[in-house]
C-alpha cells in the first residue's frame, strides 16, 4: 500500500472516530462528568484536526484558495479545541485538591468562564477556540460546492457548526445542544471517513 493511500485510509478513520469520542464526551458532559468528558474529549478534537484537514484537502482539489482557508482555520480550531478540554481535567483537578473553592463544580460553566475571562493571558490563547464552529461551517460551505455526493455532509457540518455555537457560546439548552452538535457533526464525518477509507476521490459535479 503506497504511502498517500495508507494516509488517506488514516485520515478516513480520524473522521471516524474523532466526532464520535466528541459524542462520547458531551455525553458525560450531560452526565455530569466534566473529567471524563475533557479526557475523552481531548482526544476527540486531536482527532479533529486530521478530519478537518482531510476535507479541506477534498475543498481544496476544486477550490484551492477556499481549500488553504480551511486548513489555517482547521488547525487552530482544533488545537484550540484540544487546549479546551486540558483545561477543563485541570480544573477538576484542582478541584479535587482543595486549590479551588469546592462549590464551584456546582456551576461549573460559569466557574469555567471566570477562570477564563479573569486571566488574559488564557484568554489570549483560546480565543481560536471560537473558530471551531466557524470552521465546521465553513468546511460545510466548501463541501456543498465540490459535489452532489458530499451536499448532505455540507449541510449537516453547517448544522452541527452552528448548534455548537448555540451549545458553547449562547449556553442555549446546553444538554441537548451540546450532544447534538456532535451528531450533527459525525452523521456529516462518517461518509466522508468511508469515502477516505475507500480511498474514493470526491464526484466531480
Amino acid at each position: 500500500m503506497k504511502y498517500d493511500q495508507m494516509a488517506r485510509r488514516l485520515q478516513g478513520l480520524a473522521c471516524i472516530v474523532g466526532p464520535l469520542l466528541m459524542l462520547a464526551a458531551t455525553l458525560s458532559f450531560v452526565a455530569g462528568n466534566q473529567a471524563v468528558e475533557g479526557v475523552i474529549g481531548f482526544y476527540g478534537m486531536v482527532l479533529f484536526i486530521p478530519t478537518l484537514f482531510a476535507t479541506a484537502r477534498m475543498i481544496g482539489e476544486r477550490m484551492r484558495y477556499y481549500g488553504i482557508v480551511c486548513v489555517i482555520i482547521g488547525l487552530f480550531a482544533g488545537a484550540a479545541g484540544a487546549s479546551g478540554m486540558v483545561m477543563r481535567v485541570v480544573y477538576i483537578a484542582l478541584l479535587r485538591a482543595d486549590v479551588i473553592d469546592p462549590t464551584a463544580i456546582n456551576n461549573f460553566d460559569a466557574a469555567m468562564e471566570a477562570l477564563f475571562y479573569g486571566n488574559s493571558e488564557i484568554l489570549l490563547i483560546f480565543i481560536p477556540a471560537l473558530l471551531w464552529p466557524v470552521a465546521h461551517v465553513l468546511h460545510g460551505i466548501g463541501l456543498m460546492r465540490v459535489g452532489s455526493a458530499l451536499r448532505w455532509s455540507g449541510i449537516l457540518l453547517i448544522a452541527g457548526g452552528i448548534c455548537f455555537f448555540v451549545a458553547q457560546a449562547l449556553l442555549i439548552a446546553l444538554q441537548i445542544t451540546y450532544p447534538l452538535s456532535l451528531a450533527l457533526l459525525l452523521a456529516g464525518y462518517a461518509p466522508i471517513g468511508l469515502r477516505l477509507l475507500r480511498s474514493e476521490q470526491p464526484p466531480a459535479t
